[in-house]
């Protein structure tokens, strides 16, 4: 499979959230996954960030082979002024990695993203970890982008769930609702993996340190101890970010959205509007899914 990443992480700002970055390293370890690039958006913490943050991760993976652009800096709608003090503020949060700018063409994500996939058409998957800003720009900036793509497979929404950063609203439609909702009119095929999954995937503390006491202990302890703040291990114990079921095919579910658009105003501002069917696999039944809000 081919893949560009688009993401915000945040992994590298103290207090971040690990997750993307988590995703990142599982894809750029699978065999099956060819990486074509990652391209940075605005999101959990400003793009200048999150690019350093990417760049830091990839040299300790030893991939600086892989592309890496930082993108859009800002929500598309400059009126989103609860969304850009947001960032704003995490301008001031202390960064662990160093700030890193981007050179040349490395400043252009979403250039990137309409060159790669229009060489390309039907090859590529876009995985979106973050806001839909990269994505729904080169939406509007090619008409050919969405149809040229393979598929998008997006952590966002929530179809059967309160959201977790308003009660109506996931993060990253929250974070740039006019994005997303340009991005579900695309025509492009979507995959929308909301929170009702990525609620069913769990890492916690004690399997952290498990995994920096034994044979990827270089890299992994490195992430922990220089990247993941005290304060970001404690509060986000789930790893929202599941781009592979397990080998074994149990954990988690997909869903297949035919959502018509993003609720883009008002208090449920950024809250997915979904007429979708919920596929489990045969080890989760729904039975168990209901046990589990108990």
């Amino acid at each position: 499979m081919r893949m560009i990443i688009d993401t915000d992480p945040a992994m590298g700002t103290l207090g971040g959230d690990p997750e993307d970055s988590f995703a990142i390293m599982l894809a750029l370890n699978s065999p099956e996954v060819t990486v074509e690039g990652i391209t940075v958006v605005q999101g959990n913490v400003p793009a200048e960030k999150g690019y350093s943050n990417a760049h830091h991760l990839l040299s300790l993976l030893d991939r600086q082979d892989v592309p890496l652009l930082r993108g859009c800096l800002r929500p598309m709608n400059a009126q989103r002024t609860t969304q850009i003090t947001f960032l704003e503020q995490r301008y001031a949060t202390e960064q662990i990695t160093p700030m890193l700018e981007p050179k040349g063409t490395d400043a252009d994500a979403v250039s990137f993203l309409i060159d790669t996939v229009l060489s390309s058409p039907g090859e590529i998957t876009l995985v979106t970890i973050g806001p839909l800003t990269n994505v729904a720009t080169a939406v509007q900036q090619s008409p050919e982008f969405a149809c040229a793509l393979k598929n998008i497979v997006m952590m966002g929404g929530t179809a059967e769930c309160a959201g977790n950063i308003s009660p109506a609203a996931e993060f990253n439609y929250w974070q740039d609702p006019d994005a997303a909702d340009i991005v579900f009119r695309s025509g492009a095929d979507l995959t929308m993996v909301g929170l009702d999954v990525c609620h069913q995937t769990h890492l916690y503390p004690s399997q952290v340190e498990e995994c920096a006491s034994h044979a990827i202990r270089t890299v992994c302890t490195g992430i922990i101890c220089a990247l993941v703040s005290n304060n970001g291990r404690g509060f986000w114990i789930r790893l929202f970010a599941p781009v592979r079921q397990p080998r074994d095919g149990s954990g988690y579910g997909c869903e297949s959205s035919n959502a018509g658009g993003l609720i883009c105003g008002g208090g449920s501002g950024g809250r997915s509007s979904t007429g979708h069917e919920c596929f489990l696999p045969q080890s989760l039944s729904t039975h168990d899914l209901q046990s589990s809000k108990h």
